[in-house]
């Protein structure tokens, strides 16, 4: 039996010598990526190989585009929703998502809650899916009012006693369309209320993509790098 599978093996190398080439052997041994870093900016490393990101990310009537790795999903216009989910988005009417405020119900048939975070610092995508997994969402701020709201609710929290100049996560980012930000947990655009520090969102080196409120002098809103800066967050919920 050995001298049978010695002969075979011997055949094959005659026959087909390019299959046991030392070229053929280490280009099936090397992976296509071992990080994001080496694939394009329009792909992300998956068990070894780079592949599109937005492949099943989005929901129903949603749009996906990559950008430093990573997948952002936005409602088509005229929908709103949550993007990310699998229900995806809806067709807005008179009854879909509307900008409520702190104590007035609204679509969600309940009272908004803010719940900041402060056991650990995650960055923007940690966040978001950490709120997500406790039956709550990464904080929306659409009104002035809220947007006050949300500065108490920091205030509270232990992690505001120990250190007051850290940014808190909301669910606003432009990384679907640089420019154009947007509540990632609606789909709904920031287009009415705002509170952005002066000369802010800068996208500074082109990688700010997410917005954090920070408790610092002024205390406003500012865009940030949604992966590597690490801070605490805020969630919402309907009570």
């Amino acid at each position: 039996m050995v001298k049978v599978i010695i002969f075979l093996f011997l055949l094959l190398a005659i026959t087909r010598p390019s299959v046991l080439s030392p070229q053929r052997m280490d280009n099936a041994a090397l992976p296509e990526c071992v990080g994001d870093d080496d694939c394009p900016n329009h792909k992300a490393c998956v068990s070894l190989s780079c592949v599109d990101p937005c492949d099943g990310r989005c929901g129903n009537n949603t749009e996906c585009h990559a950008r430093d790795h990573i997948a952002a999903c936005s409602c088509l216009p005229g929908y709103s929703g949550h993007p990310f989910a699998s229900t995806g988005c809806i067709a807005n009417t008179n009854q879909g998502f509307t900008s409520g405020t702190i104590g007035h119900r609204n679509s969600h048939g309940g009272r908004k809650q803010f719940h900041a975070k402060t056991f650990s610092k995650k960055n923007w995508f940690e966040s978001f899916l950490y709120c997500q997994s406790n039956g709550k969402q990464l904080a929306t701020i659409q009104s002035k009012e809220e947007n006050e709201q949300f500065f108490e609710e920091i205030k509270k929290s232990e992690g505001y006693k120990n250190d007051n100049k850290y940014l808190f996560w909301t669910a606003g980012t432009d990384l679907a369309k640089e420019g154009e930000w947007y509540w990632m947990t609606t789909g709904l655009p920031i287009d009415g209320f705002s509170d952005w520090s002066p000369n802010e969102p800068e996208n500074f080196e082109y990688r700010e993509h997410c917005l954090g409120f920070a408790d610092r002098n002024p205390k406003k809103w500012f865009d940030a790098d949604c992966k590597k800066i690490l801070a605490y967050f805020v969630c919402e919920s309907y009570e």
